[in-house]
């Protein structure tokens, strides 16, 4: 006895098997795209720091500090992906000295 292959689906079908029906999937390029992040502005307080340093540990690549601890901005406008941190830093600053912009 001959047994039939079973259909073959292409695209974005998937064929499970024991199972008739097709469940789609979401790969149209909508769905694959990132959201998109607003364009931030920083700024910071010098006058304000205390020179707790978080800034500078969550987002080393936005926030630096001078030697006496200050914080020095490195990017006023950063990249998407450092957004999180840059949030993260500004919410963590003792001193409310990180002001951002969207």
């Amino acid at each position: 006895m001959v047994t039939p292959a079973p259909p073959s689906y292409g695209g974005d079908n998937v064929l499970l098997a024991g199972i008739d029906f097709i469940i789609r999937v979401g790969t149209s390029e909508h769905s694959l795209r990132q959201p998109e992040r607003r364009l931030m502005h920083i700024s910071v307080d010098r006058s304000a720091c205390v020179g707790a340093g978080q800034c500078a540990l969550v987002a080393d690549e936005v926030f630096d500090q001078d030697d006496d601890g200050i914080v020095d901005l490195i990017k006023a406008e950063p990249s998407a992906a450092d957004q999180p941190a840059v949030q993260r830093a500004a919410a963590l600053c003792p001193a409310r000295a990180i002001s951002i912009e969207m």
